[in-house]
């Protein structure tokens, strides 16, 4: 099923591979191997509808994703996506409810509660992010912290819903073993992000690119503010005979040795991979102390070895107040 999975649609992001049913398939396994008395019949049945659930929620999140993007990007109006992405969310919200029709009432209620939590949080991560589209001014008054907290919301919530639908339904969220994949998810996702961010960075044409939209993303924040500071003065010829730009108010069309230059490239994916480690850390201690993260630590990439060093599972905190 995680072959097919990977096969489908809906990738966790459009820039990898990785697909958001398949960690939740993944979570399940997981917290449900440490449940002694599990029917398998039963678990294998739900696995689906977890990974199921999962990915409808990340298809609505797409479409409603698109819609806010055409309006406050294009100016566009928003058209039939919406319903589309509305009713895609009621239709996972019905699937959750009935799939977690078998669990204790409390159970049932922290599951379906922690879920909407993890959802409404990444939308409003997504919000933030729209709020400062398209206003390089505004941007120029972010610190890397603050666009790194409206990633964390928007994209490590998503990772978070994932493990609770998945480990949710096998064991209940409050399982040391869905705790421990909240906290590993949220960081994976992170990563997710931030490789894509730096793909979209320098998009082909540049003036579709997130620096020249003046998206408020880690890698668009970090050039503004790099450019900002080498000064109207120093803005050397290089290569070719182009020129960096160094401009708050008149966004730059950065190419990918624009981003380079500045170091961009270098700082993002930096940040890119400590998130992923932080994430390896974590199932490498799920595996120590639940087992059964094996398969997961190969999805995430982990080398043999990788991680050792396990990361503490407390659910992070977006850091840094998000001015307005």
């Amino acid at each position: 099923m995680l072959q097919a999975l990977q096969r489908e649609a809906f990738p966790l992001h459009r820039h990898a591979r990785m697909r958001a049913g398949t960690l939740s398939a993944a979570a399940f396994d997981i917290a449900a191997s440490t449940q002694r008395d599990a029917d398998p019949e039963a678990c294998a049945a739900l696995r689906i509808q977890a990974a199921a659930i999962t990915e409808l929620y990340m298809a609505a999140g797409f479409l409603l994703d698109d819609v806010m993007d055409d309006e406050v990007v294009k100016g566009s109006t928003i058209g039939h996506e919406t319903g589309l992405g509305t009713v895609v969310l009621l239709i996972a919200n019905s699937m959750l409810d009935e799939a977690a029709s078998a669990l204790p009432p409390t159970e049932r209620l922290q599951l379906t509660a922690a879920a909407h939590r993890a959802l409404l949080a990444s939308c409003d991560g997504q919000m933030r992010e729209l709020s400062f589209t398209g206003s390089p001014d505004a941007i120029a008054r972010l610190d890397i912290d603050d666009a790194m907290a409206i990633t964390e919301m928007k994209a490590g919530s998503l990772g978070e819903l994932a493990a609770i639908i998945g480990a949710g339904l096998a064991a209940g969220v409050d399982s040391a073993a869905a705790t421990s994949l909240r906290a590993c998810y949220f960081h994976y996702v992170t990563y997710v992000q931030l490789v894509d961010d730096l793909t979209d960075a320098a998009s082909n044409p540049a003036r579709a690119s997130d620096i020249a939209l003046a998206r408020p993303t880690v890698p668009s924040v970090y050039f503004y503010k790099t450019t900002s500071e080498l000064g109207a003065g120093t803005r050397g010829k290089r290569k070719g005979g182009k020129r960096i730009i160094a401009s708050r108010r008149a966004p730059a069309n950065p190419d990918a040795d624009d981003l380079r230059e500045t170091g961009t490239t270098l700082f993002t994916q930096l940040a890119a991979e400590m998130q992923r480690n932080r994430a390896i850390g974590i199932a490498n201690r799920i595996q120590n102390e639940h087992g059964g993260a094996r398969a997961l630590l190969a999805l995430l990439g982990a080398e043999q070895g990788e991680g050792n060093n396990p990361q503490p599972i407390a659910q992070p905190e977006p850091s840094g107040a998000i001015p307005t």
